[in-house]
């Protein structure tokens, strides 16, 4: 019977170090899109959702905001919540497993969202 010889099983780790764990980083924009001017910008580490980023990026924009637009991940009930209370409409589609938000009375919320959601399923959408 051989026995096979080489380096050993963590030769990495002797090689080169401990791996350290690595974080990814978000750059949060906030762009007009007429001019593509960046009016505020943050940077966080992946532990913070971009909802989450909404109200510090409003905060820091010194111009009057009319409409924020982004994707999905902004699908939330405080991103909404924020923009009501600015009187800002917002533009993103709802996720893909959305449903109708219902009151505590189990009645439909009147809106924006649960708008766009009920057109996007009688119309249906692009994929």
């Amino acid at each position: 019977m051989a026995k096979a010889t080489g380096p050993p099983v963590r030769w990495k780790v002797n090689k080169h170090g401990a791996d350290k764990r690595r974080t990814w980083r978000k750059l949060h924009l906030a762009t007009d899109e007429a001019t593509t001017d960046i009016h505020a910008v943050e940077t966080t580490t992946n532990a913070k959702s971009d909802g989450e980023m909404v109200k510090t990026l409003l905060a820091a924009i010194k111009q009057r905001t009319a409409k924020l637009g982004g994707d999905g991940a902004y699908d939330q009930v405080k991103v909404y919540n924020e923009l009501a209370s600015r009187h800002i409409q917002p533009l993103f589609p709802p996720r893909a497993n959305a449903v109708i938000w219902t009151g505590e009375a189990g009645n439909d919320l009147i809106r924006p969202r649960n708008e766009a959601l009920m057109k996007s399923e009688a119309v249906g959408l692009a994929e």
